[in-house]
């Protein structure tokens, strides 16, 4: 029977005509070839392939059964075929009784379409609806009772549940759902779920419904679910698919077990295949072994009523496969299997060789073992080379086990060779192998930092290393291999350096040689382009030649130093330090070696960075470093990365014993130790440098303490863990300590520290240098910037050892300013010390401070005393008790005096025995020749005047202030009483006595004729004055040239004077005139009176004092603002009325002020104008006017007579009433406004309280500084203090300071912990943030434009047992981390996080969908968020076949979590093994298992296209296969497996021919000849198996399995 598609078809959407004419067109055509089947024929077009009548004869006969008669069997003329076709009609017509209208043979011939579908229609409803015996309908209607349709149409109905209306057959058809309905109805169990059915899946629905009838009541697919639901669909092609219904009857299968593996290995998995009668059987197997133990297997249902079922035989032996079927809904099954079927299982073969060697070293031997069962003609062993033809080895046998084989193959090529191991025509496990072939000299590599291409700079010495190149697996774990490295002492290596512009070579030096290091070094003379060659035997090694630039000179000053530029262990951080010195240059930073690494700078302040990189393999790699496009000195850096060693742990080195500060002083040694006890399993010796402020290594000492053994123990003592390490600075200046094992950093290396020369502090200024006296301010400076920073400590004594307390300022240049003041003379010592260090003692001399000028006599004011009358005198000075007084007779004899230390100076009691003039000494005694110079250094002119008349003569060195006075007769003094004429003169005056007036006088010292008209003469001593106070006048005779001025103040009684000479040509003159009455002040300058000389005074009662006298009154007002007045008789009695107050409007009217007057007489009134005028206040005493202002009363207000008050001027609380007060009762009226801004709207209330006062509360919502705009009037005039400033703070609260980063409540060992503490909602309070002792102190950082918001990180140490990390209940390690606010602890402090382990494999996650569709990427994600730092991982997917899959494993967007992504070909279950690279146990740390669901339908994919295979295949060559789809499934997707491991590459191309369908092609190529077994899926249901057997390299048999 010949095989025949549908690929001529063409879609309904591709055609000219309307879509259902297409549509009907190819049903029709699909129901004519269903029935040509029979008969083996076929048509492709239906139009044209009846035309010459034979395939319609056929068809009539295969309708009828019957044979049409004699026609015209073969064709050639227009006659035949209207013969045939006019035989065809009559049969029909004539015989069957098919009536036929307006059709004859020639619209036949001629290819009438539409006649030609009538026809096929015509045939349709005869033999395929009319036929039939209709079941279901309530009683059997006559032909004349129903048509065809309508019979169909009811059989349906009755069929189908009664919510399924069907009307119709077209839009009722649509969605697939009444389908499904239909075939459920007949066929109960597959599509039970049909209607849960979404009908917008429409496609699908129909799909499944069709392809059930199909498979289960052969219900042929005439028509295609596309077009099934297509809304232009004709009800013809409906109905004659649906005609095939009613007779269509369910098959009934039988359990089979098929593809079964006769002779299946132990330890490999063996799958084959189960198949029930229907999907309402499940099946159930029992695997037992030869020792009838139970064998674990899966099942995975792959289509319906098919399984694929798939076990590993554990022990080799005979297995008995039992197959029993279960019904679903009962669960009825039989007691004896349905179906049994043994297999063997026998041992696997194994392949042993060395998969390295040597071109030259001769044959590799290949050894086959464990070939149970096998002879030589069933080992094939084909060896691919990297270029050129297979070969095919020859395997020999073994004499002494017949189950070993062994075969010699000798390379010819370098490369990698592919070993293909077959054993009866199947791969060994494993198989290809490989089997890599060097190069003689393969085996070594070149490095260093003379092979860089860039960086080099003329006159460096650079290096270059040769070595053994290790091989690495994909753990980075070293590969081993049976050949011994070679002496590199018997190979001739050389490195030879061209000039590429003169072509001189130079050999390089030799700086060391051995076993297994060559190492070179050269110098590069000139700038410029280099060639480097690298051999070893003469042969290059690596890359060579190399080309090197070498540049001129490096110009950045940036430098990089540290571990992670010298050396490094994979899978740990190497980590190095950068320092700009200043240089603003943007830094780049690039690793290049065997892996991909990540870099991660992070800077600490001051122009210094750390950088840090994990290398994830072991070799060689560059570091650059480029300031700008430059590479920066020693870049790049060439080193050497180890491989991974799980048991060293940096992060558990301790380093102890270094300065807090990081502070030393030169020449002290700076001294540390380090542990290294748990930083692995065995000795570590750390690598310790000290490098200068150049990056310079000074000498450093490195000694491992010895650790005694336990006592009683009889055996020596040994070297621990422990090392103690010097080193002695030579220079100032920041140093670094460089600390790490294997190349790597340990926790805080590389440590700054400051080395301080306290030699080169400079100290100086008056403070220090002199002079200094008592009680006078100095300073002086300490210059610290050539010592470097360290803490300075400054203490101050007087000779008896009391501290002085001094004021030290940092000028924020290194430098410092000390100020302080000494109290006492006297020798004096400053200690100094810096950064911990004391330095001499400095000595300060501290003089008295003895000025004459401010010593001052009381006493004296009238400068006349009564002879032998007792006198007494206070001298006031700043040292009473170093003071001496004398007091010197007009005869030159020295008084006796009493004198008493008083409050302030000396009290000093005398008799003077004589008339005359008397002088009174005041000196010193400590006062020395030193302080007569330091007078007279200072006061270099004639001293100054004094107050009371006496002159100190600061001209000339002098140590001592006089005062003079005169003493007269009793007489005299009382006439002087009588005249009241003793007054109080200004110093050097003279004196004229007259009645009742008071004389001065002074001389004005200026150059020029005495000119009196320019003398000026003012002050509020002139006018009305109070009696009894003092008045003051100012004299102003600075242009009136030289000459003298006399004063008088002449009245009712002696008036004294007092004046004050400014030594700048004017004077001060007080009076105080003692009574009231009329007073005259005569000024004369040089005899002549000054202008307005003499000046009237009156001196009237103090009536008014203070703000409230007349004088002080605004000559103004605003209406509505009080006027208040005060009027105090200062105890004048009243012998009438006493005070009053008149006020007089601008109407004359006039009325009587008075508010109160106390027991005193003082009277107080206040009045508030209403409008504006002029008034007029006058004060009257007993009747009589004192005082008479006018006052003028005007609109509007005057802002600055506003007060303001209150605390929420200067400062407020966020959320909380913030409060201040306004009294505007002496502004007038006028309009209040009130403007806040700030950091957010702030809502104001304003209360007024009636009496001219306000109350104002605003509540601010943030932080911040607030605005306050106090403005008064119309104009909107600040009142005084405005605008005001507010703070706005939260309040001091420990629960609203909140801790982020710290909710996930574990730490791991040496990996940076991150958290945030927000202090902005609460008030300004220090910050802080500690853990337990032996822990790295966290690093509390406030971020520069987030105030109060602070970021922590610190970097936890693995638990060594010393206490800084406690055990909780259950066993695990709590680090306890407290948060501090203002000393308080925050809410949740102490927090206590577990601390994990710095690696902890058993933490990873695989996260697994529950399943995938067959033929999709099964996708795994590996999360190793909580399993710390571990190494590269080994993953292992295994197919449900049991051999393994690739794999792909790329990051995702989540930090530590990685996609595993793989494809399931085959449905089944997949399983994944994780292992940790390098772990040498093998140890599975994770397992993970995934099932893929097969979700091909087989009836949406056929295949078009199978390259012929009887002219053979060629290796090498492209065979396709095509396929059509009818559908773009996302579930499914094309799949091809090779299952005898030969080896097939294969591509998939798909492209869309029309609509809803799609073509694939399969490209497929074989690489290894033999026999060949390829299973092609689609969404894990098995689309084709094909077999070929190669005989030949170029031809091959292909044999179809199904």
């Amino acid at each position: 029977m010949v095989d025949h598609d549908d690929s001529a078809l063409v879609p309904a959407l591709m055609l000219p005509d309307a879509a259902w004419k297409s549509i009907q067109q190819n049903t029709f055509t699909r129901w004519v070839n269903k029935h040509l089947q029979k008969a083996q024929e076929h048509v492709d077009n239906l139009e044209t392939d009846l035309a010459d009548g034979l395939r319609l004869i056929k068809l009539a006969e295969v309708l009828s059964h019957k044979s049409v008669g004699k026609h015209n069997k073969k064709v050639s003329f227009r006659s035949q075929k209207l013969e045939n076709v006019s035989v065809a009609l009559k049969f029909l017509q004539d015989i069957e009784r098919i009536k036929i209208v307006n059709i004859d043979s020639s619209h036949i011939v001629d290819c009438n379409r539409k006649l030609i579908l009538g026809l096929i229609w015509t045939l349709i409803v005869h033999y395929s609806i009319s036929a039939h015996m209709w079941e279901g309908t309530d009683e059997a209607p006559t032909s004349s009772e129903q048509t065809p349709k309508q019979r169909l149409l009811a059989w349906i109905r009755s069929k189908l549940p009664s919510d399924v209306p069907v009307t119709n057959f077209t839009s009722d058809w649509n969605d697939g759902v009444a389908l499904g309905a239909l075939v459920d109805a007949l066929a109960p169990g597959p599509l039970a779920n049909w209607r849960d059915w979404d009908p917008d899946n429409a496609v699908q629905n129909t799909k499944n419904a069709m392809q059930l009838a199909d498979e289960d009541l052969g219900v042929a697919q005439l028509i295609t679910p596309e077009e099934l639901i297509n809304p232009n669909i004709d009800e013809k092609s409906v109905m004659t698919y649906l005609a095939q219904f009613p007779q269509a009857k369910r098959a009934i299968p039988k359990a089979r077990i098929s593809a079964l593996e006769e002779r299946p290995t132990v330890g490999v998995a063996s799958d084959f295949i189960v198949a029930v009668p229907n999907d309402l059987m499940k099946p159930k197997l029992t695997i037992r072994d030869s020792e009838g133990a139970s064998i674990h297997h899966t099942l995975t249902k792959t289509s319906p009523t098919e399984y694929s079922v798939k076990y590993t035989p554990e022990r080799r032996g005979e297995h008995e496969i039992s197959l029993f079927v279960v019904n679903i809904s009962t669960g009825d099954g039989r007691a004896t299997p349905d179906a049994t079927a043994f297999v063997s299982a026998r041992l696997p073969a194994r392949l042993v060789y060395s998969p390295e060697t040597r071109l030259g070293e001769g044959p590799v031997t290949l050894s086959i073992e464990d070939a149970e069962g096998a002879t030589p003609d069933d080992i094939d062993i084909v060896i691919l080379p990297p270029t050129g033809e297979e070969a095919r080895i020859i395997a020999l046998g073994s004499e002494h086990d017949p189950s070993t084989f062994s075969a010699a193959y000798t390379p010819s090529l370098v490369g990698l060779h592919s070993v293909n191991v077959f054993e009866k025509r199947k791969p060994l496990p494993g198989s290809p192998f490989p089997l890599r072939v060097r190069a003689q000299g393969d085996d070594l590599r070149a490095w260093g930092r003379g092979l860089a291409a860039a960086g080099v700079v003329a006159g460096e010495r650079v290096e270059v290393n040769v070595d053994h190149l290790e091989q690495y697996d994909d753990r980075g774990q070293p590969i081993e291999t049976k050949r011994s490295k070679r002496d590199l002492r018997g190979i001739p290596v050389a490195v030879k350096i061209i000039d590429n512009a003169t072509g001189v070579s130079r050999d390089a030096d030799v700086k060391a040689s051995d076993a297994d290091l060559r190492a070179f070094a050269y110098v590069p003379p000139t700038a410029g382009d280099y060639i480097v060659e690298v051999t070893a035997d003469g042969h290059h090694v690596g890359l060579s030649p190399y080309h090197v630039s070498v540049a001129e000179s490096v110009n950045s000053r940036v430098r990089a130093f540290g571990p992670g530029l010298e050396g490094g262990v994979a899978q740990l951080p190497s980590v190095f330090y950068v320092e700009s010195n200043g240089e603003k240059a943007r830094l780049a930073f690039a690793v290049e070696g065997p892996s991909q690494t990540d870099i991660r700078c992070e800077e600490r302040g001051s122009g210094s960075a750390i950088v840090e990189y994990t290398p994830a393999l072991p070799g060689v790699y560059s570091v650059s470093i480029l300031a700008g496009d430059e590479h920066i000195k020693d870049s790049p850096f060439v080193l050497l990365v180890e491989p991974h060693n799980a048991h060293l742990r940096p992060s558990a080195v301790r380093v102890s014993g270094i300065d807090e500060r990081g502070i030393y002083v030169l020449g002290h040694p700076i001294e540390f130790e380090i542990d290294t006890t748990h930083a692995g399993d065995t000795l570590l010796i750390p690598s310790v440098s000290v490098l200068d402020g150049k990056l310079l290594p000074i000498e450093t000492t490195v000694t491992q303490l010895i650790a005694s053994h336990t006592k009683g123990v009889e055996s020596p003592s040994s070297a621990s863990g422990l090392f103690s390490c010097v080193s002695l600075p030579t220079h100032a200046g920041q140093h670094y300590i460089n600390v790490a094992v294997k190349g790597v950093s340990v926790p805080g290396s590389p440590f700054p520290v400051t080395v301080v020369d306290p030699s080169k502090l400079r100290i100086y200024g008056p403070g220090v240098d002199g002079p200094v006296v008592t009680n006078e301010p100095t300073h002086f400076t300490v210059d610290a910037k050539q010592a470097g920073p360290g803490t300075l400590e400054l203490a101050l004594n007087d000779g008896d050892g009391r501290a002085v307390d001094i004021d030290v300022l940092e000028n924020n240049d290194g430098s410092f300013t000390v100020k302080y003041t000494a109290p006492r003379p006297g020798p004096y010592q400053l200690k100094v010390v810096f950064a911990g260090e004391e330095l001499p003692k400095i000595e300060i001399n501290v003089k008295p401070n003895f000025d004459p000028a401010g010593i001052r006599v009381e006493g004296l004011e009238n400068a006349v005393v009564t002879v032998n009358c007792e006198q007494e005198v206070h001298v006031f000075t700043s040292n009473g008790e170093k003071t001496r007084i004398t007091i010197r007779a007009p005869s030159g004899k020295l008084l006796e005096a009493i004198i008493e230390p008083s409050e302030r100076g000396l009290r000093v009691r005398f008799t003077p025995p004589e008339t005359g003039n008397y002088t009174i000494d005041v000196t010193c005694e400590d006062a020395e020749e030193d302080l007569l110079d330091l007078l007279e250094d200072e006061y270099g002119g004639p001293g100054p005047s004094t107050s009371n008349g006496t002159t100190s003569t600061r001209g000339s060195p002098s140590q001592q202030a006089s005062f003079h006075f005169q003493a007269i007769e009793e007489a005299l003094n009382r006439l002087q009483e009588a005249m009241d004429d003793v007054a109080n003169v200004s110093p050097g005056a003279s004196r004229r006595r007259r009645h009742n007036s008071h004389e001065a006088e002074y001389v004005v010292s200026a150059t020029g004729p005495p000119r009196a008209e320019l003398v000026r003469v003012f002050g509020p001593g002139l006018g009305t004055v109070p009696a009894t106070l003092d008045a003051q006048v100012y004299i102003d005779a600075s242009l009136a040239g030289l000459g003298d001025i006399d004063l008088y103040v002449d009245g009712p009684t002696r008036t004294p004077i007092h004046c004050v000479d400014n030594h700048n040509g004017t004077c001060v003159m007080n009076y105080v005139p003692r009574v009231a009455g009329m007073y005259w002040l005569r000024v004369l300058f040089d005899g002549r009176h000054v202008t307005g000389s003499p000046f009237q005074i009156i001196a009237v009662p103090p009536l008014m004092t203070g703000s409230s006298t007349l004088s002080d009154l605004e000559n103004s007002l605003f209406v509505g603002q009080p006027l208040r007045l005060r009027v105090d008789p200062q105890g004048t009695p009243a012998s009438a009325k006493g005070a009053e107050i008149i006020l007089v409007d601008e109407n004359g009217k006039r009325g009587r002020l008075f508010d109160s007057k106390d027991a005193a007489g003082v009277l107080e009134a206040k009045y508030t104008p209403d409008k504006q005028g002029e008034l007029f206040v006058e004060v009257f005493f007993d009747g009589i006017e004192i005082k008479k202002k006018s006052i003028r009363v005007v609109g509007g207000c005057d802002p600055s007579k506003v007060k303001c008050w209150g605390d929420g001027l200067h400062k407020a609380t966020v959320d909380n009433k913030s409060k201040f007060h306004i009294d505007t009762k002496e502004a007038g009226v006028g309009r209040l406004h009130i403007e806040i801004t700030g950091p957010d709207e702030v809502p104001t209330k304003i209360h007024d309280n009636g009496d001219g006062t306000a109350t104002v509360e605003y509540t601010p919502a943030k932080p911040g500084l607030y605005t306050l705009s106090i403005m008064y009037g119309d104009d909107k005039v600040h009142v005084p203090g405005s605008p005001f400033r507010a703070l706005a703070d939260h309040p001091h609260d420990t629960r609203a300071v909140v801790v982020r980063g710290l909710e996930k409540s574990v730490a791991r060992a040496g990996e940076v912990r991150r958290f945030v503490i927000d202090a902005s909602k609460s008030a300004e309070a220090d910050v802080a943030a500690r853990l337990p002792i032996g822990q790295q102190q966290p690093f509390v950082v406030e971020r520069p434009h987030e105030p109060r918001v602070y970021d922590c990180h610190f970097t936890p140490v693995e638990d060594v047992g010393d206490g800084s990390v406690a055990a909780s209940p259950i066993g695990r390690r709590l680090l306890p981390l407290e948060v501090l606010y203002g000393g308080e602890h925050v809410n949740g402090s102490p927090f206590s996080m577990t601390l994990l382990p710095e690696s902890d494999p058993s933490a990873i996650r695989l996260v697994t969908p529950q399943s995938v569709a067959a033929s999709r990427d099964g996708v795994i994600l590996i999360d190793k968020t909580e399993a710390g730092k571990i190494g590269p991982l080994e993953i292992e997917v295994t197919g449900p076949d049991g051999r393994r899959r690739r794999y792909e494993i790329s990051p995702t967007a989540t930090e530590h979590v990685d996609e595993l992504r793989f494809r399931t070909d085959l449905p089944g279950e997949y399983f994944v093994q994780v292992r940790l690279v390098g772990d040498e146990s093998r140890t599975v740390v994770k397992k993970a298992r995934l099932t893929a669901e097969a979700k091909g339908i087989l009836s949406d994919i056929e295949i078009l296209e199978l390259q012929a295979w009887e002219d053979g295949w060629l290796i090498g060559a492209d065979h396709k296969i095509r396929l059509r789809r009818g559908v773009d499934d996302a579930n499914a997707r094309l799949a091809v497996i090779e299952t005898t491991g030969k080896g097939i590459e294969y591509a998939v191309e798909a492209r869309k021919v029309g609509e809803n369908e799609y073509e694939d092609m399969i490209i497929m190529r074989a690489r290894k000849p033999g026999h060949h077994h390829i299973v092609i899926l689609y969404g894990g249901v098995v689309v084709k198996e094909i077999e070929f057997e190669f005989y030949s390299i170029v031809l091959a048999k292909l044999t179809e399995c199904n």
